[in-house]
Order: structure tokens, then C-alpha cells, then sequence
């Protein structure tokens, strides 16, 4: 390989990291996650306190559907409710597509609580460390109360999230 295109392929290779990771003020913030397919924001369901309340989509009104983006390592956040302070997790550490996601007491070197932010161009992918898989709308609904679960990449508008500061 010459070297101009080793050079080019690095400068890409930083490029595409600089698109898929939010910047200092996107993950200092509270944010509303934006479902691409029926326009509404990730919250918990009943907005209840309690740790296994299933992720929903719903309004994007009150602080109980927003989300802090908490840097945990090199590629992966931890996605925390600002109402209650518990993370975003696939329940059970589960691996099969359909697994719910829902809320838990954030624990240290809990993978199944990771996120990587795949955010470009204003929406993106949310994928799980443990699963390898995307957070999506049980098929694409675009219904209040529509569950959130993990599913293998599909390309769908269910799969698709825009991070919105709350402030905006």
C-alpha cells in the first residue's frame, strides 16, 4: 500500500470516529433520544423509579424522558435518566433479538448497560457492548408506549435515534 493511501485511510478512519461520538456539550447535557420512526423520545414507562421499568417511547415533556450520555470508556457511554439516576440496560444481559431494554442501578463493568453512539449527520444508531445489538422501537411503531427492545442492524426507522438537547 503507498503511502498516501495509508494516510488517507487513517484520515478517514478519524474522520468517521469524530461523526459517531457526541461532542463535549451533547454529552454534558440532558438529552432527549429521539426515536426516527414514530418521533418520540425514549422515557420510561409509567415513569416509574423502579429498576426493570421497561424503556418506552412517549413524549418528550418532562425530565423523565431525559438522558445523560456518561463517557464509561473509550467507545461507550452509559445512557442515565436525569429523573432518577438509573441506566439504560438490556434486561438480564441478553443477547436475542427482542430482548427488552429497560432501567437499572448503574453498576461498574456492566456491559449490558454500555452504549455505543453511532450519532451522524443529526441521527444515528444506539448499539449495546453486550449484544453487539441496536436499540429499536418494537417495530418501528410509532404507537405512545411502544417498547423499546434490541434487534440486529435492519436499517429500519425504529433503529434510528436523534439525540435533542432539552434546553433547544
Amino acid at each position: 500500500m503507498k503511502i498516501t493511501s495509508k494516510v488517507a485511510a487513517l484520515a478517514a478512519a478519524g474522520a468517521a470516529l469524530v461523526l459517531t461520538t457526541p461532542g463535549p456539550s451533547l454529552a454534558a447535557s440532558s438529552n432527549f433520544l429521539v426515536n426516527e420512526g414514530g418521533n418520540q423520545c425514549l422515557t420510561i414507562e409509567n415513569a416509574s423509579p423502579d429498576n426493570g421499568a421497561r424503556a418506552v417511547q412517549g413524549p418528550c415533556v418532562t425530565s423523565k424522558s431525559e438522558w445523560r450520555f456518561v463517557k464509561a470508556d473509550e467507545y461507550n457511554y452509559r445512557i442515565v435518566n436525569v429523573d432518577n439516576g438509573k441506566c439504560l440496560e438490556i434486561a438480564d444481559s441478553r443477547k436475542d433479538n427482542g430482548a427488552p431494554a429497560q432501567q437499572w442501578t448503574c453498576v461498574d463493568g456492566a456491559d449490558t448497560q454500555l452504549w455505543d453512539l453511532w450519532f451522524s449527520d443529526g441521527s444515528g444508531f444506539v448499539t449495546n457492548k453486550n449484544s453487539d445489538k441496536n436499540l429499536e422501537i418494537e417495530n418501528s411503531s410509532a404507537k405512545v408506549g411502544a417498547k423499546a427492545q434490541q434487534w440486529a442492524y435492519a436499517g429500519v426507522t425504529g433503529q434510528r435515534w436523534r439525540p435533542v438537547m432539552a434546553s433547544e
